[in-house]
């Protein structure tokens, strides 16, 4: 797929391009399959040149019929200003994105799928053709496009490219997120087939650690479970791998600036 030059461009102009964001890829392989990619913390700004990218849907050469699938695992959290943006983005075009499309597959991390149907249902109604998977497999399965494998692999590497991120450590990252207890990085090169050491020197090269993308992926599991269940903090903390609610305090004041308490409390005030 081409580069398109700009968001004008690319809606003006999809099929067979892509853009890429601060915090998402938008693609158009053909007139029947399209595709997104998110990541990270997308803010208020990230949301507003999303809705502008996904104006896609609605070129006429689309308008016979198309696949979604929408990969959202890398999602580290969304504020109450990006989900309004989008809310209100969706409320006014979802009769053409219903009426157009024919499965739409929607990629979660690992333990949000009935959170994210939870929050979005209500939202898109029941006659959007939407389904969650927690598996890449059971997505492609339903989708049921045989190009589809050689399709991601191509926005697998636009995405790396766009988050500075290469394959290896993209792999890690995902693993990462269904093995936090008893994750070791011995454990992860074994389950990604590459020595230890060759694990090492390539997320060194990537400017980070083992030990850093560890905790990261913990912080993002844990607030994303602070936001959507009711669990006790402790028992959080330790299915993520810290261990005590202290620890998990202790680094949740480091990397976020506030207690879990304090964080579930205000994402919660904002979310309503």
């Amino acid at each position: 797929m081409r580069r398109a030059r700009s968001i004008e461009d690319f809606v003006r102009n999809p099929v067979g391009a892509f853009q890429a964001g601060r915090t998402h890829v938008v693609w158009c392989h053909s007139t029947t399959l399209v595709g997104t990619v998110h990541w990270g913390r997308p803010t208020d700004a990230d949301a507003s040149a999303l809705a502008r990218r996904l104006d896609l849907c609605l070129h006429p050469a689309l308008t016979h019929g198309f696949d979604v699938i929408q990969d959202s695992r890398a999602t580290e959290s969304f504020d109450a200003g990006a989900f309004e943006v989008l809310a209100a983005y969706v409320r006014q075009r979802l009769p053409a994105w219903t009426s157009n499309i024919r499965r739409h597959a929607v990629l979660v991390p690992s333990g949000m799928v009935a959170a994210t149907v939870a929050g979005l249902i209500p939202l898109i109604g029941p006659s959007h053709p939407l389904r969650f998977f927690g598996d890449e497999d059971e997505a492609l399965a339903w989708i049921a496009r045989p190009e589809l494998p050689s399709v991601l692999a191509e926005v697998a590497a636009i995405a790396d490219e766009a988050r500075g991120t290469v394959p290896l450590v993209r792999s890690l990252r995902h693993r990462l997120g269904g093995a936090l207890a008893d994750a070791t990085i011995a454990s992860m090169a074994r389950a990604l087939c590459v020595a230890q050491r060759s694990l090492q020197r390539e997320l060194e090269r990537n400017g980070t650690s083992f030990r850093l993308e560890l905790t990261r992926a913990r912080v993002r599991v844990a607030s994303q479970l602070l936001e959507s269940s009711d669990e006790k903090i402790e028992a959080i903390a330790r299915r993520v791998g810290w261990g005590s609610s202290s620890r998990m305090s202790a680094i949740f004041k480091r990397q976020l600036g506030e207690t879990p308490a304090q964080y579930r409390a205000r994402r919660r005030a904002q979310n309503g």
